[in-house]
């Protein structure tokens, strides 16, 4: 081979050995952004809902799940309570959650002593899931008003409402349904188990930071927005129910208490001027016992002249008993002195009469 087809030769094994080297590199970036792209949609649409369901290219999503390693499990549920294990498997489908969480929810419920404290709690469960004000207004008398004997005797019924509940979240594992139920779609399933989810992590784990980050972690932002959206519109329309309830409610007291609301409104004339009344009483009654300080502020002081006169009399009165004893003793000394001058008159006329 001559000298140019040897450079030949070496340059192509060079440039095929760079072209490896670009290819190798190409590959890896370009799994890394498959990685990335992959990572970004369970960041934005959560967990897939069942172990069937793929990408719009047609990959399977849970066997994508079940290839990465726990670091990258753990970076997917970051500050949502980690990687959580369903039958000792990491739970990677929006079904196994709502499976996890029943498990929760019913282990929780054992542990619960009595029908009436257990049919308490299942009523909390429903309460979050009720539509209706009337449902709503039933299931909140149950956990806040209802006596004990009432709750035991809706245990029976509230377990079964619970389970229906369930039921409609995984039709393809329990292949049945409730009689009033009807085939959903994805979309639909999603939405239910979003907000399923959502009241479960209320009632059973109070509703804490972490389990809302959970639900975005398994749901989605979209599909948990759309819960926290759902939710708010039951509460709104049974605060309306609620306010239209009032309203007929007013409407036929008004109606059938027509005469007592007038003979109301007299009695409630009449109460206003006998505050008036009493207000004007109330003032007197002021002024008499202002009066009244006053003219015990004079009695005490009169009070308090006359014993200063008691007490100058009592002196009066000593100084007298004192001038009377002194006087006493004068006229004690003048009659010493009378009888005295009568004896010496009479020596005076004896010595007289012998002269």
């Amino acid at each position: 081979m001559s000298l140019l087809g040897k450079i030949f030769a070496l340059l192509n094994t060079l440039l095929a050995f760079g072209l490896g080297v670009i290819l190798v590199q190409d590959l890896g970036v370009r799994k890394n952004w498959t990685y990335l792209v992959f990572r970004q949609d369970l960041v934005l649409n959560g967990l897939p809902l069942d172990e069937d369901e793929t990408t719009k290219t047609n990959i399977n999503i849970k066997s994508n799940l079940d290839g990465l390693n726990e670091d990258a499990l753990k970076g997917i549920f970051k500050d949502a309570g980690g990687p959580l294990k369903l039958d000792n498997r990491v739970v990677l489908t929006q079904v196994d959650e709502v499976k996890r969480m029943h498990k929760k929810f019913d282990d929780k419920e054992k542990e619960i002593e009595g029908s009436d404290k257990k049919a308490q709690f299942l009523s909390k469960l429903l309460l979050e899931n009720a539509i209706t004000y009337v449902d709503r207004r039933k299931y909140d008398d149950l956990v806040n008003k209802s006596d004990p004997k009432t709750l035991a005797d809706e245990y029976t019924s509230l377990r079964e409402s619970v389970d229906n509940l369930f039921l409609s979240s995984e039709p393809r594992e329990k292949n049945r349904l409730p009689q009033q139920a009807h085939i959903i779609s994805k979309s639909e399933s999603r939405t239910a188990i979003a907000a399923l989810l959502l009241s479960l992590y209320q009632v059973v784990d109070e509703g804490s930071e972490e389990s809302m980050r959970r639900l975005l972690a398994v749901v989605g932002p979209d599909y948990a927005s759309k819960a926290f959206n759902g939710h708010a519109v039951v509460l709104t329309r049974a605060f309306d129910d609620l306010e239209a309830h009032l309203t007929r409610e007013e409407a036929i007291f008004v109606t059938e208490h027509r005469e007592l609301l007038i003979e109301m409104g007299r009695r409630a004339k009449r109460a206003k001027q006998i505050e008036g009344f009493k207000l004007e009483y109330d003032e007197r009654i002021k002024t008499q016992k202002a009066l009244l300080v006053k003219e015990k502020l004079l009695l005490a002081k009169m009070e308090k002249d006359l014993e200063e006169q008691r007490d100058q009399t009592s002196k009066i009165v000593s100084n007298f008993h004192l001038i009377s004893e002194r006087l006493f003793s004068v006229h004690k000394k003048l009659q010493g002195y009378r009888v005295g001058n009568e004896d010496q008159e009479k020596k005076l006329r004896a010595v007289e009469a012998n002269h």
